[in-house]
This record gives structure tokens, C-alpha cells and sequence, in this order.
């Protein structure tokens, strides 16, 4: 038999019910949408948190080493862009990976679990330089903002609260790309696993059915479990 198609692939996927809640891949995805909801919201927060403190705080102390905290925010900014570049690259090399994964996936199900960890330990990700960028600045604003900090010498509270925001900038950003990978890398996961399970039924139709009947049997001892606990004791 030839490679089954996508549309193969996806009505077997959704012929199980739940199977992309098993995965991880809803729950990805959800994260995914509300990390960016939370990374946006933050990016106009302290927007106008520094509209604010120009206008309501003292020039005396907004302007005393205002050059460190301007670049502590330039830095948030700048990672949140990053991280953006950085996804793009990440599903730029995803058709390589799932053609590394086709390769060594058969269908058994006895050995696939163990050849796509195999895989995802062994593939290469060109895109991984940006995460040394992210970290890069990360660890540069952390740099920056300490010597910031020793430098106003006064507690600013709001300045404070900036530096805070520019942190959650951060980890927000990088939260949402987390999420968001995840959640293409195990879709594309889950579609190879679910095309080659489809080639090796069809190449071992009895062992297919066999396996079949086992999780059928399965499923009917665990009902008649529950139904027997279900009963009032006499």
C-alpha cells in the first residue's frame, strides 16, 4: 500500500474521539492563545506605564539613570520580536522533522513510542540560535537593570514596577512560544504516528484486528466493572 494522504490521516484522527485532548495538543493550543493574550496586554501595560511615570513622577528621579531603564524595556521589547522570528523559523523546519520522524515511524506500536524519542533526541533545530539570542538578551537586561537599580540608589517604587513588567514581558514571551511549538510539533507528531499506524493495519490486518479486539475486550470488563460497582450490596 502507498502512504495514506492527509485526508486519510485526518479522518483517522478524528474517527478517535479525544485523541488530540490525549496528546497535549488542545491544552497547547489554549496556552498558547492565552499566553499571547496576556504577552500583548503587558506590551501596551507598560507602554503606558511609561507614559505615566514621565508625567506624574519627579524629573529629578525619573531622569536619574533613565538611559538603563529605557534600555531594560527596549530589551523586552526587542526579545518579544525575537521570539516572534524565532516560531516563524521553528515551523519553517517542521516538514524536515516530520520527514526525519516518517522515516524511522513503521506503525508498530511496540516500537514507535521508542522511535520518535529517538528522533526528537536526535534532530537538529537550526532555529535554536534564537533561543540563544532571547537568552542572551534575557540575561543582558538582568545585567542592566542590577546595575540600574544600585545607580537610582532611591526606591522607586514605580520604577520598580516597570522593571516587573519588562520581567513578565519576557517570560510571557517566552511561555507563548513554548505553547505555541508545542502544539505544531505534537500535531505533526500525532499525524505521522496516526499514517503510519493506518500503512501497518493495512499490511497486518489480523494483528490489527487482534489488537482491536483486545481494547474492545478491554473496554467491556471495564464497564462491567463499573456496572458491578454501580449495584447495591444486598
Amino acid at each position: 500500500m502507498g502512504t495514506p494522504t492527509d485526508e486519510q490521516v485526518k479522518s483517522y484522527i478524528e474517527s478517535v474521539p479525544g485523541l488530540r485532548e490525549e496528546w497535549g495538543i488542545s491544552g497547547a493550543s489554549r496556552l498558547a492563545k492565552v499566553t499571547f493574550i496576556v504577552m500583548n496586554v503587558l506590551l501596551i501595560a507598560v507602554i503606558i506605564g511609561v507614559i505615566a511615570y514621565f508625567a506624574f513622577t519627579s524629573p529629578e528621579l525619573s531622569t536619574k539613570g533613565v538611559s538603563g531603564l529605557i534600555i531594560i524595556l527596549v530589551l523586552a521589547y526587542a526579545a518579544s520580536v525575537v521570539r516572534i522570528f524565532q516560531l516563524r523559523a521553528e515551523r519553517k523546519e517542521l516538514p524536515r522533522f516530520r520527514q526525519a520522524l516518517a522515516r524511522r515511524l513503521t506503525g508498530n506500536p511496540e516500537t514507535d513510542t521508542e522511535a520518535q524519542q529517538q528522533v526528537e533526541g536526535e534532530f537538529k533545530w537550526e532555529s535554536m540560535r534564537y533561543r540563544i539570542i532571547v537568552r542572551m538578551i534575557g540575561i543582558a537586561g538582568l545585567v542592566i537593570l542590577t546595575i540600574n537599580t544600585y545607580q537610582v540608589g532611591t526606591v522607586d517604587f514605580a520604577r520598580v514596577l516597570l522593571f516587573d513588567g519588562a520581567i513578565l514581558i519576557y517570560l510571557a514571551g517566552a511561555f507563548w512560544n513554548n505553547y505555541a511549538f508545542k502544539a505544531d510539533l505534537l500535531e505533526v507528531e500525532l499525524q505521522e504516528r496516526s499514517r503510519a499506524t493506518i500503512r501497518w493495519q493495512t499490511e497486518h490486518p489480523g494483528e490489527a484486528q487482534e489488537e482491536e479486539a483486545q481494547r474492545d475486550a478491554g473496554h467491556v470488563a471495564s464497564h462491567e466493572s463499573h456496572e458491578e460497582n454501580k449495584r447495591p450490596e444486598d
